[in-house]
């Protein structure tokens, strides 16, 4: 994971990953602390992610890849 964006004060981070053999949706958060990234939460295919910073929002990450074959 790149810290480059805490050192350049982006205070939050959100790593999607959608594709791969085997991989569900993933989503992980995390916040700029000291010069690094610290986890805030994260969320496969099936759970809710759910934050209430930098913003409100909550969601399944399956919504992401839409209808699977």
């Amino acid at each position: 994971m790149n810290i480059g964006y805490a050192a350049a004060g982006v205070p939050f981070f959100m790593r999607v990953e959608l594709e791969g053999e085997g991989v569900m949706p993933l989503v992980e958060v995390f916040r700029a602390k000291e010069g690094g990234l610290v986890p805030v939460a994260s969320a496969r295919a099936g759970q809710t992610l759910a934050l209430t910073e930098p913003f409100e929002v909550a969601f399944d990450p399956a919504v992401l890849t839409g209808p699977r074959r």
